[in-house]
């Protein structure tokens, strides 16, 4: 023990090669730290290299005391290199360890329940993902052993809460708007997305792309399937009744959040009092991808116009009295190709939203939830309900957007920002 104890505290190398053996060893296990056993070791040497980072520093100042200069530079020297070098060996590891996973065709355990909820015929099982950007791969797990997969969580929203529907079968929803319908004796799923039910093929693994037209499932043998045969949502999701929340590796809790409340639509912060309409936002999804943004009249009438994405967009003043509000995104990429900026007219006086398509303003649909695309002097998407809708009520856009005079910007962070006239 005293000659151990003089190696760490009286020569140069002693405590620096405990730093670096223990860094080292931590390192290795991060590099395998997708496997129980590797992450136990990286936890294990992880407290080890903290507790020789102490011992070199208390071996830096034994050197001090004794006056042992030459010893204390080397090292201090010694520990910075080596804390230097495990700082940037941990992200290295780190996705190292992604990298080696995903190439073995490594996967975490699923959490499955160990006993049933006693709340639903069916479970939820959770995989901690090995993606850069996926927390979780989720899927529902029936009474007879079949399971179908869900979207995988990409943004820490892996929770579902469940619902009972009127028709004696269960809705789960999560806070990023991901709806899901789940008939337990029929052993079915269906994804909700744009006012559309589609049903999940047997032997999904895990739901790709959605959209208005359909969805894309990629089954267990490694195949995509495309479903293209929706049934609208309509009123299925009344009189739902909220049952609790499963979270990933517990079991159901009857705390629960409602997602499936719709939440309110707020005026922008800064907006102009003078105007003669409001842009509202609604915060959170609903039902699946309910549009964001929306135009609100003095009235009493709104018109929603979807996602409005390409922020920042420009409001300008027309000379007809009307408002263009145009998207100025475009000129971040100065190499791409020139192309035509989403643009709406903003119609006060009709309580109407024009969005141009080509070289016409086509007039947005009143009833219109959720915009699915335009095309031809046309505009199409859906209703709340979900039936389809179509407007080709359009006028040329010719000179309407030669004279413009800017009133304010709606920036990224979904406010207003005036611009101040000259007087």
């Amino acid at each position: 023990m005293k000659k151990l104890s003089r190696v760490l505290f009286h020569t140069f190398w002693g405590a620096p090669l405990a730093f670096a053996l223990s860094a080292v060893a931590t390192l290795a296990g991060c590099l395998f730290g997708f496997s129980s056993a590797g992450n136990i070791l990286s936890m294990v040497f992880l407290v080890l290299t903290f507790l020789s980072g102490l011992l070199l520093a208390g071996a830096f100042f034994v050197s001090l005391w004794h006056r042992a200069w030459g010893r204390a530079a080397a090292q201090l020297v010694l520990g910075l290199v080596i804390a230097v070098g495990f700082a940037f060996g941990l992200p290295v590891a780190y996705f190292g360890s992604l990298a080696i996973a995903n190439a073995a065709g490594w996967q975490h355990p699923w959490m499955e329940s160990e006993e049933p909820n006693g709340m639903v015929p069916f479970e939820v099982e959770f995989r901690r993902a090995l993606t850069f950007t996926s927390e979780f791969d989720r899927r529902v797990a029936f009474a007879s052993g079949k399971r179908i997969g869900l979207v995988p969580d990409t943004g820490g929203h892996a929770s579902l809460s469940v619902y009972a529907l009127a028709d004696g079968v269960y809705a789960l929803a999560d806070a990023s708007g991901g709806l899901y319908r789940v008939d337990a004796k029929a052993e079915s799923v269906d994804v909700g997305t744009h006012g559309l039910w589609f049903r999940l093929p047997d032997g999904t693994a895990e739901v790709g792309g959605r959209g208005s037209d359909g969805i894309t499932a990629k089954l267990e043998n490694g195949e995509d399937m495309s479903v293209s045969d929706g049934v609208p949502i309509g009123t299925s999701l009344e009189g739902r009744c909220l049952l609790g929340q499963f979270h990933p590796g517990g079991k159901l809790s009857q705390e629960a959040d409602d997602w499936l409340e719709e939440s309110p639509w707020k005026p922008r912060a800064g907006w102009p009092e003078d105007l003669p309409f409001k842009l509202e936002r609604q915060t959170d999804g609903y039902a699946g991808g309910a549009p964001c943004w929306r135009v609100a009249f003095p009235s009493g009438g709104t018109v929603e116009m979807g996602g409005l994405w390409e922020t920042p967009y420009l409001l300008n003043a027309m000379p007809d009295g009307n408002y263009a509000l145009v998207s100025e995104w475009h000129k971040r990429f100065t190499n791409s190709p020139p192309r035509t900026p989403t643009s709406y007219r903003i119609r006060p006086a009709d309580a109407r939203v024009d969005l141009r398509v080509g070289n016409d303003w086509v007039e947005l649909p009143p009833d219109l939830r959720y915009p699915a695309g335009s095309g031809s002097a046309s505009v199409h998407g859906r209703t709340a309900r979900g039936e389809p809708v179509r407007s080709t009520v359009s006028v040329p856009v010719a000179g309407t957007l030669d004279t413009l005079r800017p009133v304010g910007y709606l920036l990224e962070n979904s406010a207003f920002a005036p611009i101040r006239q000259p007087r």
